[in-house]
């Protein structure tokens, strides 16, 4: 409800703040993962297993990302290349 108050510029700076936390305190809980392992988490419908390009990855998992996380100037992309690892217990809070 408090999202749906905001402009769409607010709510996307707010949308953005929350998914670069999560990247961080994903990054701190598993060390070494990658973007596709946070996708795989994250996103589930943006990994797909059945598609003909599908990969096995380091983890052993099979599949492949979805068309939109593979474009480079995907803005999930640019902010998981900046997110620095920070437990979560650890950032600021984004809700009061």
């Amino acid at each position: 409800i408090a999202l749906s108050r905001l402009s769409a510029h607010e709510r996307t700076l707010e949308q953005s703040r929350s998914l670069l936390s999560d990247m961080r305190a994903f990054q701190a809980a598993n060390p070494g993962a990658v973007f596709a392992d946070f996708c795989r988490w994250f996103s589930p419908n943006d990994w797909n297993v059945a598609a003909p390009d599908a990969r096995q990855w380091p983890s052993g998992d099979v599949g492949v990302l979805s068309a939109r996380m593979r474009q480079r100037n995907n803005v999930w992309r640019r902010y998981w290349s900046f997110a620095r690892p920070l437990a979560a217990s650890a950032q600021a809070p984004l809700f009061d």
